[in-house]
């Protein structure tokens, strides 16, 4: 039997949902692992492995898991909404996470926006 720390058991879902080659079924695993990484407090891993998932609308699903997690960072969260957004299709999302941001996060979201278009 193994014997796996939390580390350890993120480092296996993560392997595993990589070894996954359709983007179809990848997507939604990785966005498990991030959902997890969440629910650990691993947040900063948690938007690393995010920000890799190659599926737009997971993507977009687990950038916002990690933003609502980071609600306590207004600047942080607002980003994370903003790439959320940027990159995931709009009908997709909570968009009631959106509706109760501040004019920040609109503009975080515009910024976003913009980068995605500029690049």
């Amino acid at each position: 039997m193994l014997d796996l720390t939390g580390g350890d058991t993120a480092a296996c879902a993560e392997q595993l949902a990589r070894g996954i080659t359709h983007p179809y079924f990848q997507g939604p695993a990785l966005e498990a692992v991030v959902e997890a990484l969440v629910q650990a407090g691993a947040n900063d891993h948690a938007e690393q492995l995010a920000r890799t998932i190659t599926d737009p609308d997971s993507q977009a699903r687990a950038l916002v898991a990690v933003a609502l997690a980071q609600a306590d960072s207004s600047t942080v969260a607002n980003r994370l909404l903003g790439a959320a957004l940027s990159v995931g299709d709009w009908g997709r999302l909570p968009l009631c996470v959106v509706a109760d941001m501040s004019s920040d996060a609109i503009w975080a979201i515009a910024d976003a926006i913009a980068s995605d278009w500029e690049g």
